[in-house]
């Protein structure tokens, strides 16, 4: 192995972490949106391979042969869209919040609460994003590969596991499954929540701007 452990710039004290930097990292939305962008970003170069994996497994079933296929990328590429709509989501609630938001990690030192968890529902809620039940299923199927569908083979919890999700309405919907027509959508709607999230910290940092000079 080439990799060399290096201390020589450090030595023996290390290097403390900027507790106001951190605070001003955690509110700062360029860096939420930033890293959201960078996930859509890795999603489109993943898709079109996703979509190459797929034509390979319908020209499978369809001659029969057996033939060997390369990983499948199709959970990660999930992944990305999902961690892409959370950092969007997340984005709004710091901007929103973003005076509480540092005065609690100055004083604990950590991310406060509302800026933690994957439930892409949860983080809709918290953002004030409009969630009907299409989004809302969109949501909860790009959550299962946030939490661990993208990076995991099984969730922390045989009940995660389950191939279908109670929804708003009370009906349970397919989230251990999708239709292979519907897999660009899901970047489309990752797209969909970045370029409104954008919007809304446009509209704050606006509103904020006109409050400071009245």
């Amino acid at each position: 192995m080439n990799i060399v452990a290096d201390k020589s710039h450090y030595g023996s004290s290390g290097w403390e972490s900027d507790l106001k930097l951190f605070a001003d990292v955690a509110i700062n939305v360029k860096q939420w949106l930033g890293t959201a962008g960078e996930h859509l970003y890795a999603a489109q170069v993943l898709l079109p391979r996703v979509d190459e994996h797929q034509s390979r497994v319908k020209e499978i079933m369809r001659t029969k042969q057996s033939v060997s296929l390369p990983p499948s990328l199709t959970g990660v590429y999930f992944m990305l869209c999902s961690l892409a709509a959370e950092n969007s989501f997340k984005s709004v609630i710091a901007v929103s919040l973003s005076e509480t938001i540092k005065s609690q990690i100055l004083a604990d030192q950590k991310l406060p609460k509302v800026l933690l968890g994957h439930d892409l529902v949860d983080l809709a809620y918290r953002a004030d994003y409009e969630v009907d039940l299409n989004r809302e299923h969109a949501l909860r199927f790009l959550s299962r590969y946030g939490i661990w569908g993208g990076r995991y083979p099984v969730p922390v919890s045989n009940s995660d596991y389950a191939p279908t999700e109670r929804h708003s309405d009370g009906e349970h919907y397919l989230v251990g499954g999708y239709d292979p027509e519907n897999i660009a959508r899901f970047l489309s709607f990752g797209v969909e929540v970045y370029e409104w999230a954008s919007a809304e910290v446009k509209k704050s940092t606006r509103l904020d701007k006109t409050s400071t000079e009245r």
